[in-house]
């Protein structure tokens, strides 16, 4: 992890800021770079696109409109995982950038708790040993590494509530429901609310075996 670089960027310097802090806080010897805008995001990968391990990338910055730049970014610096972050729960943003290639779509209102899960999945190397033996590995690693309202969503979802019964439970709004459960379905590879719950349930009873 100490060789580890990270790309930040947001045109508020202050959220570069607080994120690169949060991370810091975790390990002190990750390298971070950061841009303002997709302009210097794009000559930030020209650069030093073999050393990043990772994206973190507002959707909303000078020099790109809509999904225009994550596009960009995923398809030319395919190798690099790109987790975009935004300030509103808009679910057709979500689908385009999960669809373009994005590794994941948070809200900056729950981004602060899941950072660190999210850094820990893309960052830490499994060994390719124990891949062979539990060929299942990867997949067990799934479950934690979901938001705690993902979570929220998934085990509601697999207990067969619909999308207007969860957000009543959840005391949330069906578009949320919605961004979230694309976010569960490119977590798990699936395709739909059926093969996510059944896949919850044998992850969930293989985590507690």
């Amino acid at each position: 992890m100490s060789n580890a670089c990270i790309a930040i960027a947001d045109d508020h310097p202050l959220i570069v800021f607080a994120i690169e802090h949060k991370i810091k806080d975790v390990w002190p010897d990750i390298q971070v770079e950061s841009a303002h805008c997709y302009h210097q995001l794009f000559r930030l990968f020209e650069q030093k696109e073999q050393h990043l391990d990772l994206a973190i990338v507002d959707l909303s910055m000078p020099g790109s409109e809509g999904i225009q730049g994550v596009e960009y970014i995923c398809k030319n610096y395919a190798n690099v995982p790109v987790i975009v972050i935004s300030g509103f729960d808009d679910f057709n943003s979500c689908t385009a950038c999960l669809n373009a290639g994005a590794a994941g779509f948070v809200s900056k209102t729950e981004f602060d708790s899941v950072i660190i899960d999210l850094i820990s999945k893309y960052l830490v190397v499994d060994s390719v040993a124990s891949r062979q033996v539990l060929p299942e590995a990867d997949e067990l690693h799934v479950l934690p590494f979901l938001t705690p309202s993902q979570g929220k969503v998934l085990r509601q979802m697999a207990d067969g509530l619909s999308n207007k019964a969860i957000a009543r439970e959840l005391n949330i709004s069906e578009k949320t429901v919605r961004v979230h459960a694309s976010a569960i379905f490119k977590q798990l590879d699936v395709e739909n609310r059926t093969q996510a719950a059944v896949k919850y349930k044998r992850l969930a009873h293989a985590l507690e075996l």
